[in-house]
Parts: C-alpha cells; sequence; structure tokens
C-alpha cells in the first residue's frame, strides 16, 4: 500500500519570530494602541485590518504606519493551515518594512484573540 498524501502535510511552519516579542513598555505604553491587523488565509490570500489587499498594498501601508506618532502595532494572523512559503514571505514582507526587530511593535498569533496582548495591558 503506497500512501498519497502529501509528505509535509503533517509538518507544522516555524513559529513566530522571537525578535517579535517585547515587553512594550516605551513612552506610549499608556496611550491608546492602535493595531493594523494583517492576516493571511489557509488559501494564502492577505488582509489589511479584515480587508483584502496585495501583499504590494500591504507593503505602502507599513512604510507609512512607520512615519506615525504613536507608531501602532502590527499583528500578524493566521489561519490553521496556511501555506509555509506565503507565511515566510508575509513575515519578511512585515519585517523589511515596519523594522519590527527594532521597534518591538510586532506581534503574531490566531483569529479572535485580542488586538491588544495582556502585556501590553499592565
Amino acid at each position: 500500500m503506497t500512501g498519497c498524501a502529501d509528505a509535509d502535510a503533517d509538518k507544522a511552519c516555524s513559529p513566530p519570530r522571537a525578535s517579535w516579542e517585547s515587553d512594550h513598555s516605551g513612552p506610549w505604553a499608556h496611550e491608546l494602541i492602535l493595531v493594523n491587523q494583517i492576516a493571511l488565509d489557509s488559501s494564502g490570500q492577505t488582509y489589511w485590518n479584515q480587508e483584502v489587499r496585495e501583499l504590494q498594498e500591504i507593503t505602502m501601508f507599513l512604510k507609512k504606519s512607520r512615519t506615525f506618532l504613536p507608531q501602532p502595532m502590527v499583528r500578524f494572523v493566521t489561519e490553521m493551515g496556511v501555506p509555509c512559503d506565503k507565511l515566510e514571505t508575509v513575515r519578511d514582507t512585515i519585517e523589511e518594512n515596519f523594522d519590527c526587530d527594532r521597534t518591538g511593535h510586532c506581534d503574531e498569533g490566531i483569529p479572535g484573540t485580542e488586538d491588544i496582548p495582556l502585556r501590553m495591558l499592565n
């Protein structure tokens, strides 16, 4: 008997990037926090704040958001079963255009969770 299943189907994609986690306790910690949400569904479609957008548009939005004070958070959410290559492409786009390593204003989670991580409410 031979299997016809995709050998990678039961493998998980890489975990969220550790550099995106920070304590978010900077000078704007007690201000109203704006969160821009980027989403990726299992078909590979991308969204900016619940609206279907191409990755090129999201790139422009990220670059513009970097100029705002206070700088908004970017929360990346994904559905189960997203294509791993597309997941990494979107992560790279966010990283390259929002400077997540430096600002710490990026987070990744799953749909249906709070837009503002609990660690930011302290």
